[in-house]
């Protein structure tokens, strides 16, 4: 069986026709293995599994007799001067055709859209990808009321590229309905982390991921990756550089049930008139555990310092801000 293509899809297609009794499975991609999209692992663990990659190879036609597949004609390709995509476009070698025999295709090469449901008196436009021209940050296409995102507008990605646009476009829809602005404290310049301190950072390298023997994993659809221990897991979290910086999660809105957090804030500087200034920048705190005998802190649960007390009395505390002793919950 031939599989066209060179993205994980090709992959996953010829690694499962490989555990479902095709004798001799192989993918054809045109361009050489350094341009494929699929990622490193995935080629990895198809050739771990016997699988062979017929690169800078491109398939001309389908052989077929009495309606069944029984060939396909190739060409070899040799990479040429880089295209649009940055890639080096693959040129076909003349004289170099060849035919291998099959009994099964599976084209892997790619999806489009299915743009049936867009009538004539639709406003909306394709581009030259064949994928629908939306706002960049509003979602909304040239006809008002129609939002379009995920692999609509950027063609096949990711899940959580299709999840995110389809948050944004209801942000948008909610906005459009109420007659709001829909562009109104939307559109962000995300940049990256910058001047990392790296002085007496040792290197290490990141974990190998463990993964079933290829001999016992492609007859199954069973797990390939292990995952890790707990003791590589503490080792790669060890590895991280701590830039302290907010990575934009939002966990921090959605933890504080008081609201306060308005991660859309930015610094304003303020001039307040004051008759004086008293500076308290605070200190150490205190530690009482060495009056543990006198005050019996550490041994009663309900003797507590004042910062404890304060964090009892917190919207965001152990009791939400409900006042209880902490020895029985009582109020």
């Amino acid at each position: 069986m031939a599989v066209i293509g060179g993205g994980n899809v090709a992959m996953d297609a010829v690694r499962t026709a490989l555990r479902t009794g095709s004798k001799h499975p192989f993918v054809i991609y045109r361009r050489s293995e350094a341009e494929m999209p699929a990622s490193e692992e995935e080629i990895a663990e198809c050739r771990a599994e016997g699988v062979e990659i017929h690169t800078l190879t491109q398939p001309v036609r389908v052989i077929a007799e009495n309606g069944k597949v029984t060939g396909i004609e190739c060409i070899q390709m040799a990479l040429g001067e880089p295209d649009e995509s940055g890639r080096r476009r693959p040129e076909p070698v003349d004289g170099s055709e060849f035919a291998i025999e099959i009994d099964a295709l599976v084209p892997a090469i790619g999806q489009e859209s299915d743009w049936a449901c867009l009538t004539d008196e639709c406003a909306c436009t394709l581009s030259d990808w064949g994928t629908m021209s939306v706002d960049a940050v509003t979602l909304q296409s040239q006809d008002p009321d129609i939002f379009a995102g995920g692999d609509a507008v950027t063609g096949p990605a990711t899940v959580v590229e299709a999840v995110a646009a389809g948050k944004e476009a209801a942000i948008s829809i909610d906005r459009f309905i109420r007659s709001e602005a829909l562009e109104a404290g939307r559109e962000r310049t995300w940049e990256g982390v910058k001047d990392v301190p790296l002085e007496n950072v040792a290197e290490i390298e990141r974990a190998t991921m463990p993964e079933r023997p290829a001999a016992q994993r492609k007859s199954d659809f069973k797990e390939v990756q292990l995952g890790f221990s707990a003791e590589t897991v503490g080792g790669e979290a060890g590895r991280c550089l701590a830039c302290g910086v907010c990575s934009e999660c939002y966990q921090c809105v959605s933890a504080c049930l008081a609201q306060a957090v308005d991660h859309d804030q930015q610094p304003e500087a303020r001039e307040v008139s004051v008759g004086s200034v008293i500076l308290c920048p605070g200190c150490e705190p205190y530690d009482p555990s060495p009056l543990s005998a006198f005050y019996l802190y550490g041994q009663n649960p309900n003797v507590v310092t004042s910062l404890e007390f304060e964090r009892i009395l917190s919207a965001s505390g152990p009791t939400m801000g409900h006042m209880k002793r902490p020895g029985d919950g009582a109020e």
